[in-house]
């Protein structure tokens, strides 16, 4: 969990473009690139930045699958 929160925090902070996989009950696996704006582990969600889409968009860690740095 601490490496986890480290990593969040050092894309956070140099801006880092991430891909995103996640899933949406009864609608499936998404995913985007785009940046994290804020991230907090005891509300257990993350805020994202969609670059695409030019919106702001809520996940919770358990609808999150997967998040890499955007290669």
């Amino acid at each position: 969990m601490i490496e986890m929160t480290k990593m969040l925090e050092n894309w956070q902070v140099h801006n880092t473009l991430v891909h995103v996989v996640y899933v949406i009950p009864k609608v499936g696996r998404q995913n985007f690139s785009g940046r994290i704006l804020n991230f907090s582990f005891l509300e257990e969600n993350i805020l994202f930045y969609n670059d695409d889409q030019k919106s702001v968009m809520s996940l919770t860690h358990h609808q999150i699958e997967s998040i890499d740095p955007f290669e």
